[in-house]
């Protein structure tokens, strides 16, 4: 629907798992299908891969375990020149360790020339507290917040309803 909507072509569309078992786009969250609408309009001649990761919820913890290896499978695979993460973890939740594991597999990256590009969160400058409780506290996350990572933003666009003419804008939240 999306791609009739737009005008695209055909997505060149392919569906991975870094675990065992047959990867399904079901198993995709909203924020994957998001990312692939919008890499598909902006690039709609690329082949995107999505990477399903098993074992993940909205538990810190698995955040934490799957992004480090996510990467790494696409890294080693070579499963493109550009990497889009839509996760947030609240960097103060994370050991050392764990923050230098990540750190690790950005470098892996950036030493293949691969693009890192990560949501910097939808809480401006919160982010969720740990455990995966949905409170929210100063501070920023990773893997946004590494300085290997581009991290991406949005705003919010004000414009004249009958020109187009640009108003302003202001960040989200």
């Amino acid at each position: 629907r999306y791609e009739s909507r737009f005008g695209l072509p055909v997505a060149a569309l392919e569906v991975v798992s870094e675990s065992a078992g047959s990867p399904s786009t079901a198993l995709a969250s909203r924020e994957e299908l998001l990312d692939v609408e919008m890499v598909h309009a902006i690039a709609p001649g690329a082949a995107v891969r999505v990477v399903l990761v098993g074992g993940t919820s909205e538990d810190t913890a698995a955040a934490v375990a799957a992004v480090p290896r996510a990467l790494s499978y696409a890294v080693g695979h070579n499963l493109g020149d550009v990497i889009s993460l839509s996760v947030v973890i609240n960097e103060h939740c994370l050991t050392p360790a764990q923050v230098s594991t990540l750190h690790s597999v950005l470098r892996a990256a950036r030493d293949r020339h691969i693009t890192v590009l990560a949501g910097a969160g939808d809480f401006g400058a919160a982010a969720r507290s740990c455990g995966g409780l949905s409170k929210l506290v100063k501070g920023v996350g990773l893997p946004a917040s590494d300085p290997l990572v581009t991290a991406i933003g949005g705003t919010r666009l004000l414009a004249n309803p009958i020109t187009g003419r640009y108003v302003g804008e202001t960040s989200w939240n």
